[in-house]
């Protein structure tokens, strides 16, 4: 009993070192940990009777007896389009009448997430009431978006590159069959946090270029934050036959702060001279980005028909919300200059404002046994409600009003469990008109300040705000998302 689960343990770590990691998703999740779930709609926070408890409740555990393995993948298709809003460009203005430019569409040009793994190991180690699990996985997310370099939308963003893990060690009891709590305990670890975007390095007075900047420089932020800190507690209650209700949330929210490198290039000055990062006088582009994911909480009840101690058939109702109200801005904390052909620009602090709002989810979803002991089928489904304003919309984390259908099945061959799942994440469009727009292009040598009133030195056709709006425009999402998993008891 005490060598079954370290042959477990060593495989899973085995099967993880091996993983391609520049797959791995990262980033604001779009769907659900493991097929089973994903088939249900994610209505899982009851039933959590998989090694994937560690995610959804881990009282589940307390409930799985013997030693318990899964392995787990899915692959997200991520088809995102964006239809940059036409401006008024006062910069190019003939007589006093500004060109109207007209954008080009743009999509994801990496739309497949190849791997989102999710791997565990449960054993109750001979104990009647307490089961223990370790285990890793990756946000179902889209780890790699990327957008044209010289795109209408590269004031938001040019291309982002996450990896993002959290490695679980998790602990369960119960008392009798009436009730139980668990803790799953993370320690998060980024390894990789690339962000990339073009400011305007315009230091003029007066001038605004929302086409195209004879300033424009690329920046690159490259980091890593290799220590974070988070967990999930839960709990369940059958309080008569049939019947389980459970709670389980994140209770503490994620701060990323990454150690990052900030490489600047100048993209319309002609130019071969590099562009120099400065502190003070010396070489050095140290700097920091922040970002926050939020704490979460989940509630569920589960009706299910059992005969003869073998459950035919279930159906749960879930509702989850997410405070990413916690979540007001990401900030790159640079304190650098940038110098090129004797021209300087400081970089201080650069706030991107995202205000993010708390999301509410209802979750729906069952399983029926169509052949005893081999066959399960499953479906389900949830809405989601926008974590994102309008306004704020940005190509990082679209996350509007959302509806997903799902469907799966699991298979039992040999004692294990094949489990198969597919589901369609749609997401309603948001149109950003330029008087509504929040996010705007960054210029951080502007002498434009706020409130930006001053026509001695800002644009008076863009008054009141810092220059031209960035994200007005058109957004059109939604997601595909196969997820398949293995587990076996022993």
């Amino acid at each position: 009993m005490q060598r079954t689960p370290k042959r477990a343990l060593l495989i899973v770590a085995a099967l993880l070192f091996v993983a391609p990691v520049s797959a791995i998703a990262g980033g604001p999740e779009i769907a659900d940990q493991g097929a089973r779930a994903t088939g249900r709609g994610g209505a899982m926070t009851v039933k959590a009777d998989d090694p994937s408890a560690i995610y959804y409740n881990p009282a589940g555990l307390a409930l799985q007896r013997g030693t318990g393995f899964l392995l787990s993948n899915r692959m997200l298709y991520t088809d995102i389009e964006f239809r940059r809003a036409r401006t008024l460009d006062w910069s190019d203005a003939t007589h006093g009448v500004p060109r109207l430019v007209d954008f080009e569409h743009v999509r994801n040009e990496v739309p497949w997430t190849w791997l989102s793994p999710m791997a565990a190991v449960t054993s109750d180690f001979g104990l009647e009431d307490w089961t223990f699990a370790v285990g890793m996985y990756a946000p179902n997310a889209a780890g790699h978006l990327k957008y044209p370099r010289f795109g209408p939308q590269r004031y938001m963003m040019t291309e982002q590159d996450v990896i993002m893990l959290y490695y679980n060690a998790s602990v369960a009891w119960k008392y009798k069959d009436l009730f139980g709590v668990g803790l799953s305990l993370q320690y998060v670890d980024v390894p990789r946090f690339n962000f990339s975007v073009v400011v305007d390095g315009n230091i003029s007075p007066r001038h605004v270029y929302p086409d195209s900047s004879p300033f424009d420089m690329h920046v690159a932020i490259r980091g890593e934050d290799r220590f974070g800190f988070t967990g999930i507690l839960g709990a369940w209650v059958k309080p008569i036959r049939g019947l389980e209700i459970a709670l389980a949330g994140r209770f503490l929210p994620i701060h990323i702060r990454t150690d990052s490198t900030l490489d600047v290039t100048a993209d319309n000055l002609a130019s071969d001279e590099p562009v120099k990062v400065l502190k003070g006088s010396v070489e050095d582009n140290r700097v920091a980005f922040e970002i926050t994911f939020p704490t979460q909480l989940r509630g569920g009840i589960r009706w299910y028909l059992e005969e003869g101690g073998r459950e035919l058939a279930d159906i749960e109702l879930d509702v989850q919300w997410e405070m990413w109200s916690q979540n007001s801005r990401y900030l790159l904390d640079a304190g650098v200059t940038t110098e090129l052909a004797g021209q300087r620009v400081d970089i201080d602090q650069v706030a991107i404002p995202r205000e993010f709002i708390d999301t509410v989810s209802i979750r729906l979803g069952g399983d029926v046994q169509v052949i005893p002991g081999r066959l399960w089928l499953r479906a389900g489904g949830f809405y989601e409600s926008p974590a994102v304003r309008p306004a704020y919309a940005y190509l990082d984390a679209l996350s509007f009003h959302r509806l997903s259908p799902s469907a799966g099945l699991t298979l039992r061959v040999l004692g294990a469990d094949l489990s198969v799942a597919y589901n369609w994440v749609f997401q309603t469009p948001a149109v950003v008109t330029e008087e509504e727009a929040r996010v705007y292009q960054q210029v951080p040598g502007s002498l434009c300040q706020p409130p930006y009133m001053d026509k001695d030195v800002c644009e008076e056709h863009y008054l009141g705000k810092p220059s031209a709006p960035a994200n007005a425009g058109t957004y059109l999402s939604t997601f595909h998302a196969v997820n398949a998993s293995l587990s076996f008891a022993l």
